[in-house]
Parts: C-alpha cells; sequence; structure tokens
C-alpha cells in the first residue's frame, strides 16, 4: 500500500510540474524529483520489509524527509505563484517545515515524534 500510495504522489509531482514550471522551471523540477525519492524511499522499505520480514526502523521518518522536503518546494512555488491564496501556501509551508524537523530532530534522537 506503501508503494501504490508513493507512486500516486509521485503521478502528483510529474502533473504539477507544468503549472509549476511557470512559476520557476529550475525550482519546480526539484518538486517531482523528490517525489521520485520519496517512492524510491518507500519502494526500498517494501523490499526490505518482504526479504527480511521486519520493518525499516524509524521507516516512516525516512520518508518524512524527502516529504517535507518536496512540500516546502510546491508551498513555496504556490506562495511566489500567487497560484493559492497566500494563507494557504503558509500554512502548508509551515507545516512541512515542522514535518521536515521533526522527524530530522527524532532521527537525531533530540524528539519522538510518536509519544505525545
Amino acid at each position: 500500500m506503501m508503494t501504490a500510495s508513493g507512486i500516486a504522489v509521485t503521478g502528483i509531482g510529474f502533473l504539477m510540474y507544468p503549472i509549476l514550471k511557470l512559476v520557476n522551471a529550475k525550482l519546480a523540477a526539484w518538486y517531482p524529483a523528490l517525489r521520485v525519492v520519496e517512492l524510491s524511499v518507500s519502494a526500498a522499505g517494501a523490499v526490505y520489509l518482504i526479504t527480511r520480514l521486519s520493518e525499516v526502523p524509524n521507516h516512516m521518518l525516512w520518508i518524512y524527509l524527502p516529504t517535507g522536503a518536496g512540500g516546502l518546494v510546491l508551498n513555496y512555488l504556490l506562495y511566489v505563484g500567487k497560484l493559492v491564496p497566500r494563507p494557504i501556501a503558509v500554512l502548508g509551508f509551515a507545516g512541512y517545515a515542522l514535518l521536515l524537523s521533526g522527524a530530522v530532530a527524532d532521527l537525531l534522537g533530540v524528539v519522538d515524534m510518536n509519544n505525545g
């Protein structure tokens, strides 16, 4: 199911590219690229699960890293291009920034995103 979700998210990244490239073509290319990385991490976790019959430690945190980075790129382009109301883009940017910083902090052992 995670791999199917990753394929769908990657498809969204490629479908958004023609719209986002009108704002900034170089930065817009990072959005589908980061979604492909997200799919790759998800698929690698699935292969590991099937072959080892155990989950990768902190597997969701590793998926959150490209998810957060891609979300930051997306919301920045949405904000700059005025493609959605600015408060919505700011809210998305803040949410992805918190997700990315929380995942990094959890991987470093500073916080536990599953607790509290």
